[in-house]
């Protein structure tokens, strides 16, 4: 399992906890065999979290920075295999490369 909490400088903006609100209640709507389904969201005190699989793999990020340049034919699975998450319009701006997630929204195996 793996645990995503919104982070401390933002507990006292309410757009930020808004924004980590619907990501959560959005990705778990989603049913793919490329993104970690969400278990619980819940709230401890004043901070928001929500449990999710943990999905083994390297981040997009990891695997970039490990090989340079992706050759076109990996830079093209990997397309397709987000193509069905990006046409359900629900790629958080959370999830992009760089923002510190922790969890794998793509399994690399």
């Amino acid at each position: 399992m793996a645990l995503k909490v919104i982070g401390e400088k933002y507990l006292g903006d309410e757009s930020a906890q808004r924004r980590f609100l619907r990501e959560a209640r959005a990705a778990a709507t989603l049913r793919h065999s490329n993104v970690a389904s969400v278990l619980h969201l819940g709230r401890t005190g004043s901070s928001y979290f929500y449990a999710m699989e943990f999905v083994e793999g390297e981040t997009l990020e990891k695997l970039v920075r490990r090989s340079g340049w992706l050759k076109v034919n990996l830079a093209l699975e990997i397309m397709g295999k987000w193509l069905p998450v990006w046409q359900q319009c629900i790629l958080p701006e959370q999830s992009s490369p760089g923002r510190g997630d922790r969890a794998s929204l793509w399994n690399s195996s």
